[in-house]
């Protein structure tokens, strides 16, 4: 399922897909996360930063994007950094890259929609909870590459349903 402009390839755990513009790197060993996210022939903007990329020990483990962490008072964080088996859709616009993670207090159906004429992405992350729980609950991660950003002139914005940025 591959339309005109849009191809997927996999190498080992890791799914590339490229579209017209963007080239991704998906980890099928770590429930879909971006090892790497840019446009063709770029660095890429953001994705996995690896264990030991920082020197500093504080910054010792992994960073990932587009993963979920949950964290209740006395019990085990859960991750969705699962291995999966990628499942794929078309729409009339592109390809749909999908996967259902199982984890222990429910499920995650997580999907990336690509686009044969626009440079984005979609992601969805659907949870099913077995309950409703208490703690903290985090997702939609993004780390930045530090290597494709000046750090001087670099700044975010988000606009948190008033009109004016925050």
């Amino acid at each position: 399922i591959q339309p005109n402009s849009i191809s997927y390839s996999m190498d080992g755990s890791t799914l590339t897909v490229n579209t017209p513009s963007l080239s991704v790197q998906l980890n099928c060993d770590k429930g879909l996360a971006i090892e790497q996210f840019g446009f063709i022939n770029e660095k890429y903007l953001f994705g996995t930063l690896e264990h030991g990329y920082y020197k500093d020990i504080e910054f010792g483990a992994d960073f990932y994007s587009n993963h979920t962490v949950f964290q209740s008072p006395g019990q085990s964080i859960v991750a969705d950094l699962h291995k999966i088996e990628p499942q794929f859709d078309t729409h009339t616009n592109g390809i749909i890259v999908k996967a259902k993670i199982e984890l222990s207090i429910g499920t995650l159906d997580k999907s990336i929609q690509f686009f044969n004429d626009t440079n984005s992405v979609v992601i969805k992350n659907q949870f099913k909870l077995n309950q409703c729980y208490q703690g903290a609950f985090r997702t939609g991660f993004i780390t930045i590459n530090p290597e494709s950003f000046h750090k001087e002139s670099l700044y975010y914005e988000t606009s948190l349903g008033g009109f004016k940025p925050e």
